[in-house]
Formats: C-alpha cells, structure tokens, sequence
C-alpha cells in the first residue's frame, strides 16, 4: 500500500468519526487491493474483418449478486471509441474471473451512430478531441422475481446527438446457464430481449428501476437534467412515460449542478436505499461524487434521509486522472454478505462498485449503521412498531 493511500485511509476514519458524531452518512471505505478491474490488451472483436481491442477503459459497472457470486456488468470502451459490455464474476467480491469476449455490444440503430463524421466534427468543435463515438453505456441490473432486467444509455444518433434510456432483460436461470455454458458474444446475444428507448428523444440516459413491483407497476428513477424524475407504469416500455420530479440538485451543495440515478436502489429495513451521482465543484475543479437517499419502503416518492455531503469523491490519482478526470460514479451496489434479493439491517454491509476516471474499476465498503444516521434508524424502527400495532 502507497503512502498516499495510507493517508486516504487515515483521513477517511478521521471523516467518518466526525461524521458520526454529527449524526450524518460516513464516508465509504476503500479497498485496499483497488482497482479491482482494469483494461485487458489481449482481448479482441471482429469488427467489419477488423481485429479490435474493446477493452481500453473498462468502468461504471452494474452489480448484483446472486447465489452468494457477485456478477459485474462492466463498460468496456473500445479502441474503435465504441462501447460494449463485459462480465466478470467473485464470489468474495474482490477478485475476479472475466470473459474474453463481451456478453452484450450494439446491434440496433438505436445504439451506435449512422454519420460518424458528423459526430466526429462536433466532438473536435465541442471537446478539442474525440471522446466516445456510441455503443451501449452505463448499465445497471435490477432483479424482479424471476428476471434481471437491465437498464443502460444506448448511444447513436438517431435523435440527434442525445443518449437514449434504453433496457433488456433476460431470465435470472438463463443468464446462470449462459455463464456456465456460453463461449461466444453469438450465444449471448440471442440471449437479451430488448427494449426500445423508454422515452424516445428526450435527454435521459440514467435510469435504475425498483427491484419491486408498487401496486402491478414498474418504477423507474431517471435523469432530465438537472433533476431525477420517478416514474411508474404497468408495462416496462416507451408507454410508461416521463413521470414526474423525485429529487432536485442543491444550489448551494456539493451536488449544485446536477444529480443523476446511480445504482439501483436497496431495500433495507429503514427504507429504500438510493447512491446516487452528484456534479459540483471540489477544489475549484468540476467533480463527479456520490451520495445517498433514504426514501419510504411503501412511498418510495417520500424522502426521508438525504447525504448532506459526499460518501465518495475523487481523491486518488485513478480517481482524479484518466480518460475523464475527477470521476466516481455508481451503476451498481451489492450486499456483502447477502444476496441482491435479501433485505438488509444495520449490521449489513454494503459493496460499491464505481468507475474511477472513467478508466478503471473500484470497490468501497461500509455498514448499514455508519451510512443511514441513528436517528434515522430509530425513526424508521419506530414507525414500523406502529405499523405493526406494537407497543
């Protein structure tokens, strides 16, 4: 371990302490072993007879765990400024097995851009470089009974040059075989239903869903930026519609500029669990962090506990420089010693999964108890005593 990650460490037990003596949400511990994912130079796609490396930056993966594995559904951005999605798999959730090849990459017009050129010449006018041509973005998984579906920014240009909120799905046993029995991105592909933009021509690309259906319907946070809106629905398509306002960015706070969904939200005895990304500035710098937000397990609209700080920002030098610099940011949060599915309490742990820079992978930690304040808890315990009819 380096000096200047002895000293992180120690400045994190320093924060957390104090923290928790104002009685708000403790700062995330890192791993030590981090980062836990980088990119390969040995793996490779055909691309129209061309030979590709699609792993250059591997980041911003979805998580669940099921079974006692944690599955990561990585983004991979390719040396063709395309990105795919990768798999690798743990079962103590920091050291993993992967695939040579991706488990899902573009396929529809919805997903990669017609007139690269085009979108080449604003990129030079816009960012004074090239940046991401397209492909499949930022995926996130969320289990409902018996099926994983999958939410991710499906990147082309057929609405302009918005990023779509697009999604598939596939059994939970199907995608268990697939790992077991798959060799090839072909088998997989055919594996994946999927679903069209959700809301066709707006500005949406994050979205998580609810790994619980509220009265037969769907509920889905997503991003119109500045803001997240929720949205529910019976049907799991472009029928569900925009919804309406969840949480708003805070002028005067760290998430100022503007808020996105992060991972999908837990479901822990005190409420609905929500990390979610902020944009702000940190040191004069614009920086992607990560906060949290406590909402009613039977009103999931109702907020009841919100980060006033951070729980992660960048810090390191793989958080702080890369091929975005000054980014962390969530697709996927997993139960450390539980399944996906379990509902969690206090002495729960929590894994993060989060793309540091854009450019590799990292894992923080921490309990129940040091990230939802006391008071909180107690409010919560309180509540469901009397739900209950208790004394």
């Amino acid at each position: 371990m380096d000096s200047d990650y002895k000293e992180i460490l120690f400045l994190e037990r320093a924060k957390n302490e104090l923290d928790l003596a104002k009685g708000q949400a403790a700062r995330l511990k890192r791993f030590a072993g981090n980062p836990i994912l980088e990119s390969r130079n040995d793996t490779f796609v055909m691309v129209n007879g061309k030979k590709i490396q699609w792993e250059k930056f591997v980041y911003n993966a979805a998580a669940i765990k099921i079974k006692g594995v944690v599955y990561l559904v990585y983004r991979a951005l390719g040396e063709d400024r395309i990105s795919r999605l990768g798999l690798a798999w743990s079962k103590d959730g920091h050291h993993f097995e992967r695939l040579p090849y991706p488990i899902f990459a573009p396929e529809m017009d919805y997903e990669i851009p017609q007139d690269i050129e085009a979108r080449n010449e604003r990129q030079r006018k816009e960012y004074g470089r090239l940046i991401e041509l397209g492909g499949i973005e930022d995926p996130r998984i969320t289990q409902i009974d018996d099926t994983l579906y999958m939410t991710y920014a499906s990147n082309s240009d057929i609405y302009g040059d918005i990023a779509q909120l697009a999604a598939a799905k596939i059994k939970v046993n199907d995608f268990l075989k697939a790992v077991r029995q798959f060799n090839s991105y072909e088998e997989w592909k055919s594996s994946w239903e999927r679903i069209p933009p959700l809301f066709p021509g707006i500005n949406s690309r994050n979205g998580v869903i609810f790994p619980e259906l509220f009265d037969g319907q769907y509920v889905l946070l997503h991003r119109i930026p500045p803001d997240i809106q929720i949205v529910k629905g019976e049907k799991f398509d472009s029928s569900i519609g925009t919804g309406h306002l969840f949480m708003k960015n805070r002028p005067e706070m760290w998430d100022k500029e503007k808020i996105g969904p992060g991972a999908p939200p837990i479901k822990t005895r005190y409420g609905w669990l929500h990390i979610y990304h902020g944009v702000g500035m940190k040191n004069g710098v614009r920086t992607y962090m990560l906060g949290i937000v406590l909402n009613d397990l039977n009103n999931p609209e109702k907020e009841i506990y919100r980060s006033s700080e951070p729980i992660l920002e960048p810090e390191l030098g793989w958080e702080k420089e890369g091929w975005r610099s000054n980014v962390v940011f969530t697709c996927g949060v997993v139960p450390k010693y539980k399944d996906s599915n379990e509902v969690l309490d206090a002495d729960d742990e929590i894994s993060v999964y989060y793309g540091g820079a854009d450019s590799v992978i990292g894992v923080a930690e921490i309990k129940l108890s040091e990230l939802i304040p006391e008071d909180i808890r107690r409010q919560a315990e309180v509540k469901a005593q009397r739900l209950r009819g208790s004394p």
